[in-house]
């Protein structure tokens, strides 16, 4: 039980964060925001 908790729990080490993805991300959050604000 305490094996499979951490592992669901810390993500792998050799995954980093994908910062590409993450302003992609941020990024059409922020559009969506503008349009629904303008529109």
């Amino acid at each position: 039980m305490k094996t499979t908790n951490q592992n669901i729990a810390t993500p792998p080490d050799e995954e980093e964060v994908n910062w590409p993805v993450v302003i992609g991300i941020i990024a059409t959050m922020i559009i969506i925001v503008l349009v629904l604000n303008f529109a």
